[in-house]
C-alpha cells in the first residue's frame, strides 16, 4: 500500500511523540494510571476527526491496550471510570471545546441514580 509524504510524515511524528512520552513517563499508561509492559500512542481528540492534530504532542498519551479500547470505544460508565479521565478531559477541553462538548454529551449519565 502506498502511503503519502504528508502520512509519512505524520507517522514519523507520532513516533517522535511516543518516544518523548515513554522518556518522560515510562511505560506508564495515563488512562488506568498504571505501569504496564506496553503502551500505545493514544489520541485524545480523534485523528479522524482533527488532522492538524494527528501529530500534536498535546493530543496524545500513553496507555495499555485494554485502557486505549476502553476510551475509544467503551461504554460510558467504562470510559468515565478510567482513573486518568479528569485530566484526558481538561486537555481535550482546551484542544478543542466544539469535540469536548460532543464527548461529554455522549458520555453523561443518564439515569438519576447515577448522578449521585
Amino acid at each position: 500500500m502506498k502511503v503519502s509524504r504528508r502520512k509519512k510524515g505524520i507517522l514519523a511524528n507520532q513516533a517522535k511523540i511516543k518516544r518523548e512520552l515513554i522518556e518522560e513517563y515510562g511505560l506508564y499508561c495515563m488512562l488506568g494510571k498504571h505501569y504496564v509492559g506496553g503502551v500505545q500512542l493514544v489520541h485524545i481528540i480523534r485523528q479522524s476527526y482533527s488532522i492538524p492534530l494527528q501529530d500534536d504532542k498535546r493530543n496524545c498519551v500513553l496507555g495499555c491496550q485494554n485502557c486505549h479500547e476502553i476510551f475509544d470505544d467503551g461504554g460510558i460508565e467504562d470510559v468515565l471510570r478510567l482513573k486518568g479521565i479528569d485530566m484526558i478531559l481538561a486537555r481535550m477541553k482546551e484542544l478543542d471545546e466544539l469535540y469536548y462538548n460532543r464527548f461529554r454529551w455522549r458520555t453523561l449519565p443518564t439515569s438519576p441514580e447515577l448522578n449521585g
